[in-house]
């Protein structure tokens, strides 16, 4: 709640209420951390309350400044987002081919392997190799 308000002091700390205002924008994502829809609403309520008090101008300029930071976010979200799915395919590529180790040591016939671990041929032959040549998973 403080924050929301936050902009409204400025006649006690000697900051305008538009350098406020931004102040409080910049800190909507500590207060709200991984909830994006949480932080947005908080912004909405910290713009809605100081729309009475701030210029139209003023407030265009904060959330033109701002617009960086939450764009800059949002493309780190989607960033994250891309490096976790990819490493979550490399340990799912790895566990596969630790299975289809697996397979091969005991014996399975490589069209059996490819069935069950959805390797294509030349993957489990590959993987065959590797074994052979003691490089395998």
């Amino acid at each position: 709640m403080h924050l929301i308000y936050l902009p409204l002091y400025g006649s006690k700390s000697g900051k305008t209420t538009a350098e406020l205002l931004d102040k409080a924008i910049k800190l909507t994502p500590l207060v709200a951390k991984d909830n994006v829809a949480k932080k947005r609403k908080l912004q909405d309520l910290i713009f809605l309350l100081t729309s009475t008090f701030v210029s139209e101008d003023e407030i265009n300029k904060v959330m033109e400044a701002n617009m960086i930071n939450l764009e800059t976010n949002r493309y780190v979200k989607v960033l994250t987002d891309i490096a976790e799915k990819a490493l979550t395919d490399i340990v799912e590529r790895r566990k596969v081919a630790e299975i289809a180790t697996i397979m091969l040591r005991k014996g399975n016939n490589m069209q059996d392997i490819s069935e069950i671990t959805g390797l294509s041929i030349d993957q489990v032959i590959e993987l065959q190799t590797e074994l052979q040549s003691g490089q395998a998973v």
